[in-house]
């Protein structure tokens, strides 16, 4: 059984401009002992997903989501706010894209990774300062005495994003989530934050927009646009043999040492879609290069027979 089982999930938020359509029928799943990548463009809607997972925004008029997403066989969508205050930290981590904003600039962080550990692991203050103190050392910060006493305003942004870390892992949950935990850090600390999370003993669902990224640490990926899973392979399978045209055209636009350094990176044409206004039929047909008519007319994402959601893999598209 997967841990963590996302089925035909729909995120809508209602607001003044209209209704954002920013998940549309989702499945997605990440079993035990597994790292699991998310990748797309900024807007696809994956840290939607991340926050419907947690619950991290109101269930309220606003916000309606629908479908089911099972942890340990366990639907969250109808859990209350308290039974979901158990479940994150100490059974779900989660690690922000942005360090800056997430923590709280009012206390110290070892305040903050003692706090969970207190909360979801019954331990003493003195117990769960030595834990702290241990994490700190593991995750290379030099001096960690020192840096537990201080506060976020104190540290670098790649201390900053250990911290995190720390944070999201010191209950050792079985689910880990890190969006975007690179976000901003130098290319040394990526790779070290990099081999953190794969040396990891947990599940973990990796989301990114970097391509590079989910091909060094993933062993499954799902391929995200316009809120909607188009493409779900194993890694080394996605990167030899893409399905979707959307896949493709982002392995196509991926810097490479082979290429000619004088000669322009391909790019996608055009721009993501309006949320507000998702386009008809296939959402990536005005920015695809082989795009058909029947890819204006009809979803591909409603024929649960294709492969990979494209009226490409149908042999009989003339027809219509």
């Amino acid at each position: 059984m997967s841990l963590l089982e996302i089925k035909n999930l729909s995120v809508t938020f209602t607001t003044d401009s209209g209704t954002l359509n920013a998940v549309r029928n989702v499945d997605l799943s990440v079993n035990p002992g597994e790292i699991v990548g998310l990748v797309g463009e900024s807007g696809s809607g994956k840290s939607t997903i991340a926050q419907a997972i947690m619950k991290l925004f109101s269930y309220d008029d606003i916000v309606n989501v629908t479908g089911s997403i099972l942890f340990n066989g366990d639907d969250l969508i109808p859990k209350s706010s308290k039974e979901m205050t158990r479940l994150r930290g100490g059974k779900i981590g989660l690690i922000f894209q942005d360090s800056g904003s997430s923590l709280n600039p009012t206390m110290t962080i070892g305040d903050q990774i003692i706090e969970g550990m207190r909360k979801h692991k019954k331990m003493s203050k003195d117990e769960a300062y030595t834990r702290a103190v241990e994490l700190l050392f593991n995750l290379g910060i030099n001096h960690p005495v020192e840096r537990i006493e201080q506060y976020p305003y104190q540290l670098s942004g790649g201390i900053r994003q250990r911290v995190m870390f720390a944070i999201a892992t010191c209950c050792q949950p079985e689910l880990l989530i890190a969006d975007e935990p690179t976000t901003s850090l130098d290319v040394t600390t990526e790779s070290q934050v990099l081999q953190l999370l794969k040396n990891l003993d947990m599940s973990l669902l990796f989301i990114s927009h970097d391509l590079n990224l989910i091909s060094k640490i993933c062993d499954r990926v799902y391929v995200m646009y316009a809120g909607q899973i188009v493409e779900s392979n194993e890694t080394e399978n996605l990167f030899s043999s893409p399905l979707h045209p959307y896949t493709q055209a982002l392995l196509h636009s991926m810097p490479s040492l082979s290429i000619n350094r004088n000669a322009p990176l391909e790019v996608i044409q055009g721009s993501p879609p309006n949320p507000f206004q998702t386009p008809g039929g296939c959402a990536f047909h005005p920015r695809c290069s082989t795009a058909m008519k029947i890819c204006q007319k009809m979803d591909p994402s409603e024929d649960k027979t294709l492969l990979t959601p494209c009226w490409r893999y149908v042999t009989n598209t003339a027809s219509f």
